[in-house]
């Protein structure tokens, strides 16, 4: 696709498969490093003043719904792998 948009500009210009892989990890790397500092220069002080309730150290174990719809979840997950794996 990118060399077809650029053959639009100058037929006899090409660009080689590898400037599209390079282009993703620069932009990939620069992403990264884009919402690192906004999340820590910008979102996160806004929150630093919340006292949410914290929860209990006390472990309660699962109930019998939860283990249920933990064994449904284990259950599913096994049939999408075995299906996308045939």
């Amino acid at each position: 696709m990118t060399n077809d948009a650029i053959h639009i500009v100058d037929p006899a210009r090409s660009i080689g498969l590898t400037a599209n892989f390079y282009f993703g990890i620069v932009s990939s790397v620069l992403l990264i490093v884009v919402c690192s500092v906004i999340t820590d220069w910008v979102v996160e002080p806004r929150f630093s003043g919340y006292q949410g309730d914290s929860p209990s150290n006390e472990s309660q174990g699962l109930s019998a719904e939860e283990s249920r719809g933990l064994t449904f979840a284990l259950w599913a997950a096994v049939a999408f792998s075995s299906f996308f794996a045939c």
